[in-house]
């Protein structure tokens, strides 16, 4: 009987006992998982090491230890091998997704919510798909992830993927709150000391930050995330040679925005007029960042020699989300400080305005939260209502007379397009699905009949795939199906009477459709039936690949009535023919017509004209060269070199050309030169040499450009430049008609305003 009870006690002990050394082995694996995600090389393979001999398992083993190092291919490779094997192995499929988490189309969350499926518990796949949700800022889904993946392990290394996470939400007293304690008992772990130090340096809180510092020191002085931390920290602690004796020796294989933010504002803090270099670098990098504008006009105020347009500093620091009285201490009350409204957005992807004061905004309200249309009254900026839908709108389009809404959405969840429409009933809209079926495509044009009774859907692989070769639809499998063998692209048609929506296949109604892209494909099919040689260029761009040295093109006039197709190759940098539509006529030209002899350069076409025989190209070579060529009279003009831009008003009578004057600052300084063609005379303007780009959407009699300090300058006819606003580049936005008002969305705020009553007319412009 004691023997029996011996036996019964040893038994109930490995029951109780065994998972808890099973849990010890398992954590190294999780604790792996994290250092691989932090991209702790030594230890993530330290953490492997040690689980997988107690848990042998040759092939995974080496695929997580190739992820250690880096060798991401190879460790793909691994897991695939594997999973033909096994294809419910948890631990192979947290592997291939971190393997393929940095392609594009990655499968990652797909493999990751599969581990899930089979492991409901299982804590890597939780951890790793966070990771996914933080990279995308998704803070929601990131924190959900995060706790479950805590839940099921409570260990350290999630609690430290937490306090990244609440670091990167701006909130770095949820991290302190949750591990100061656990830091000051572990003054030998550096992740967790290293968040510490930037959670108080978020808050500002540099004496307490100092301890932390020193101890990552201590731990790992060479590692530049360390030195970027010290640099940061001596600046912040009123020691900002300290900070520059360390960045001047850092350097990083790639571009790093924190390193050369700290270092702009260290020397800017020591008055280095060097400052001004990694202002302007950084500003091209995130022009809309919170503290960049403020930083530079701050530049500008400190140093009066140097000229800039202050106001316009200031504008654009309120648009990126600066504090008011803050701004007024730094530059005073001399500058104008416009109380602009707004309304808070996590994501907003596209706006449209209806007329001058209905707007529509796709938009995410929360992180985590489902894509939904707000249609906004702009003059109180209030919501008026929310459409709920499914998949993220792609494109928004309106009829001419406001009568017809329609939005076009793609669903990654099931693949495919859906179509709705907003219609409007009396005061307000209603929203419609028009297609309950997806249709399979990437997306689709919208044009509508002119009494706006009918909406045609047409897909847009028509642009991508009929007018560049190979000229093909070329399926995944390696099938080819040529664009001008058979019409092969998807045409739908919806009636709003009878609510009818269905697949066009009859081409005599198709050919009817007032969509560009349908005009286009048959005026190249009528050439390809009855004009040889433009057959044969077509057969020969279909026999082209993507890789291929040689290129087919077709480039159509403004007003369709005619289309050039070109060939490009090793030997001949431009064959064309012209096709006039009308007559069938057609003209062959080559460079040799206005290029030097045995001067070989690849051509970008710029402007065709079919009504004055014209084409416009620049030379993709150093020179660069702007040349306007006449192909009927054969007599071309050499208008520029080094061309950087230009744009032409309808009758084609004056060109503005931007030529590259210097490369400066991480930008392009730029001379304006304005051309006559008819009278010909050239003049240069040299008012203003920070000229960025042409905004070609505009009266050329009142051209508008954008320049190198983020502004809107308008120049009259007398070439007269005059500040209009702040440039709105790299940030969503969308002007109403007549360019009135101004939707734009920065920093999580949609910004509606008023231009004129908004924006200093008046500032004077510093040349």
């Amino acid at each position: 009987m004691t023997r029996r009870l011996i036996i019964i006690i040893c038994l109930i002990s490995l029951f109780i006992f065994f998972p808890l050394f099973n849990s010890a082995e398992d954590n190294s694996f999780d604790k792996g998982i994290v250092y691989l995600l932090l991209k702790d090389k030594q230890l993530a393979k330290d953490n492997f090491s040690i689980y997988f001999s107690n848990n042998p398992n040759p092939i995974v083993k080496s695929g997580f230890l190739m992820l250690s190092d880096g060798e991401l291919n190879n460790a793909k490779k691994e897991f695939h091998k594997y999973l033909n094997r096994n294809f419910r192995s948890v631990a192979a499929l947290v592997g291939i997704s971190i393997s393929v988490a940095d392609i594009k189309e990655s499968t990652t969350k797909e493999n990751l919510k599969k581990a899930i499926r089979l492991n409901g518990r299982y804590s890597p796949a939780y951890a790793c798909l966070g990771y996914e949700y933080l990279k995308e800022n998704n803070y929601q889904e990131a924190e959900k992830n995060f706790l479950l993946a805590l839940r099921s392990r409570n260990i350290l290394e999630y609690r430290i993927l937490l306090g990244h996470l609440y670091i990167q939400m701006n909130r770095p007293d949820k991290t302190i709150d949750m591990l100061e304690e656990e830091a000051n008992g572990a003054p030998d772990n550096f992740h967790l000391n290293f968040l510490l130090a930037n959670a108080f340096y978020k808050q500002n809180r540099i004496f307490n930050m100092g301890k932390y510092v020193e101890l990552v020191n201590e731990l790992q002085s060479g590692r530049k995330d360390v030195m970027l931390l010290s640099a940061n920290y001596y600046l912040k602690s009123g020691a900002p040679k300290k900070a520059r004796s360390i960045l001047k020796n850092l350097r990083f294989s790639e571009v790093n925005e924190e390193y050369i933010k700290t270092y702009a504002k260290t020397l800017l803090k020591l008055g280095d007029r060097r400052a001004k270099n990694y202002l302007y670098q950084f500003f091209s990098l995130n022009s809309w960042d919170r503290e960049i504008n403020k930083l530079i006009g701050s530049f500008y105020l400190n140093n009066k020699n140097v000229k800039s347009n202050i106001q316009n500093w200031i504008y654009r620091a309120i648009l990126s989300g600066n504090n008011y009285e803050e701004l007024k201490n730094i530059f005073s009350e001399n500058y104008k400080y416009p109380d602009i409204n707004y309304l808070k957005f996590f994501k907003v992807r596209k706006v449209h305005w209806l007329d001058n004061k209905y707007l529509l905004a796709a938009a995410v309200l929360n992180p985590g939260a489902s894509e939904k249309l707000y249609l906004i009254d702009s003059d109180k900026v209030k919501t008026e209502r929310v459409f709920n839908y499914e998949g993220n709108v792609e494109n928004i389009y309106v009829s001419k007379k406001l009568k017809r809404i329609i939005f076009v959405n793609k669903t990654r969840s099931i693949g495919g397009i859906k179509i709705f429409s907003l219609e409007k009933s009396g005061k307000s809209y209603l929203l419609r699905k028009l297609n309950y079926r997806p249709v399979n495509c990437d997306s689709m044009e919208v044009v509508f009949n002119s009494s706006e009774s009918v909406a045609y859907f047409v897909d847009s692989d028509i642009e991508k795939l009929s007018f560049n070769s190979p000229f093909s639809r070329v399926t995944r499998f390696g099938e080819k199906y040529p664009a001008y063998s058979s019409f092969n692209f998807m045409v739908y048609s919806y009636n709003f009477f009878t609510k009818n929506f269905k697949k066009l296949d009859d081409l005599s109604i198709i050919k009817r459709i007032p969509s560009k892209a349908i005009k286009k494909y048959f005026s190249v099919l009528t050439a390809y039936q009855t004009t040889k040689n433009i057959a044969k260029l077509l057969k020969k761009g279909e026999k082209l690949d993507a890789f291929s040295s040689e290129i087919v093109k077709i480039r159509f006039s403004e007003d369709l009535g005619s289309f050039l197709i070109y060939l490009f190759d090793l030997k001949n940098a431009f064959q064309a023919i012209i096709f006039d539509n009308d007559t069938g006529e057609t003209i062959k030209i080559d460079e040799t017509m206005f290029l030097e002899e045995g001067r070989f350069a690849e051509l970008e076409i710029l402007k065709f004209d079919s009504k004055k025989n014209m084409i416009m190209f620049t030379t993709k070579d150093k020179r660069k060269d702007l040349i306007v060529f006449n192909y009927r009279s054969k007599l071309f003009i050499p208008l520029m070199e080094n061309y950087y831009d230009c744009a032409f008003n309808e009758e084609f009578d004056y060109v503005y050309i931007l030529t590259e004057r210097d490369k400066k600052f991480f930008s392009i300084e730029t001379l304006l030169n304005i051309v006559s063609l008819e009278p010909f005379w050239k003049e240069e303007v040299s008012l203003k040499r920070n000229l960025k780009k042409i905004l070609k959407d505009n009266d050329l009699l009142k051209i508008e450009f954008s320049t190198n300090d983020g502004e809107i300058l308008a120049m009259d006819f007398n070439n007269k430049f005059k500040y209009i606003s702040p440039s709105y580049e790299n940030a969503v936005f969308q002007y109403s008609p007549e360019k009135i008002k101004t939707a734009v969305f920065i920093n999580k705020k949609l910004f509606v305003f008023k231009n004129k009553e908004t924006w200093e007319q008046e500032s004077p412009l510093k040349k």
